[in-house]
């Protein structure tokens, strides 16, 4: 990936973690991280937010995903590989999670393997993420490693699924979730298996109608939900909504925006994801406890500074720590350090070459 393209694609990772960190930080009901009424304009704004926030985080995953697949080939080395990659990282950091939130709130612990199994929290992303991705592996394997054509074929499958709301309970490994995360997933595969990015690119200014029409066909959908002219049209689980979702990642990914702040955190979204709620819920029990600080608007500006800037130390951490923790923690592939050379008192140590 090179420079340029790295850039605005961190761009939009940056951008997708500070959506979802504000909106846990923001609770999803009253009851929920600051307590705000479904009215307050801070609980407003992460509503209005909801068509973009996880289907971003999707649609990336599946861009970056095409790209694995045309590396690895063989659909047991691709999943075995994810599920080091997701599922490692949802049984270490989700007990983790689950321990902590025991601790300081004194829920009992036989539930804890609902951690492993169900949609538990956040977590829930991991596990149908790694669904999508296993389902996608083997119908590429099955249409002969097409890998455009097994995505058309899913993305046909799914869009049909997509306004179909299951409630099940307990919703194992979130499969609910699959139908709801899979079109945006599919769109990234298509877009970089079909390379929709050179063809952009080839436009040149004409790319300027392209993002004219998306943005006409989004202000026209947010008109139609913000004035409740469908009814319930506008359900998370709808065609419009879809369509909305659809729209958004398709013109952010046209737009090309590139911003310094966000690129640079985009590279740690995977650890943000998975530790952001560690982070922002100790604040929220130090603040409550200690400072009782009345803002909700200083709470979220400084639980969005420790959400975001947390889980990049932690990230940075392990780096240096053992690299069994890297594994464990953020699934990535295991790889011994050699130790470091110490050169003995006098002796002049010999170049690198």
């Amino acid at each position: 990936m090179g420079a340029k393209r790295l850039a605005y694609i961190e761009t939009m990772r940056g951008l997708a973690c500070l959506l979802l960190v504000s909106w846990h930080i923001v609770g999803e009901r009253p009851t929920d991280g600051l307590h705000l009424a479904l009215d307050h304009p801070l609980h407003q704004v992460g509503e209005f937010f909801l068509p973009l926030r996880m289907p971003l985080f999707s649609f990336i995953s599946g861009f970056v995903f095409a790209a694995a697949m045309a590396e690895w080939g063989a659909a047991r080395g691709v999943i075995a590989t994810k599920a080091r990659r997701l599922l490692l990282p949802l049984v270490c950091v989700g007990t983790l999670h689950f321990l902590l939130r025991s601790a300081a709130y004194g829920h009992d612990l036989h539930n804890i393997w609902k951690v492993y199994l169900t949609g538990y929290e956040h977590f829930w992303f991991l596990q149908a993420t790694f669904l999508i991705m296993a389902a996608l592996t083997i119908a590429n394997v099955a249409m002969g490693g097409r890998a455009l054509a097994a995505a058309l074929v899913c993305m046909a499958i799914a869009v049909p699924l997509y306004p179909i709301e299951m409630n099940l309970d307990p919703n194992w490994f979130s499969i609910t979730k699959v139908f709801y995360l899979a079109p945006f997933f599919l769109l990234g595969q298509i877009f970089r298996t079909a390379q929709v990015e050179q063809r952009i690119e080839a436009l040149g200014p004409r790319r300027m109608w392209l993002l004219l029409g998306t943005g006409a066909l989004i202000i026209g959908l947010v008109a139609l939900r913000e004035t409740g002219a469908l009814g319930r049209g506008f359900a998370l689980h709808s065609a419009p909504m879809l369509l909305l979702s659809l729209s958004l990642c398709t013109f952010f990914f046209a737009l090309r925006w590139r911003n310094s702040w966000l690129a640079m955190i985009g590279p740690y979204s995977y650890a943000i994801y998975l530790f952001h709620v560690m982070f922002t819920a100790g604040f929220r029990f130090f603040e409550v406890n200690v400072v009782h600080e009345q803002s909700p608007y200083v709470i979220w500006a400084l639980s969005m500074i420790v959400g975001v800037a947390g889980p990049i130390i932690v990230a940075l951490a392990l780096k240096r720590a053992p690299p069994v923790l890297e594994t464990m923690l953020l699934g990535v592939r295991y790889a011994r350090r050699p130790p470091p050379v110490v050169s003995a008192p006098g002796t002049a140590r010999a170049p690198e070459h």
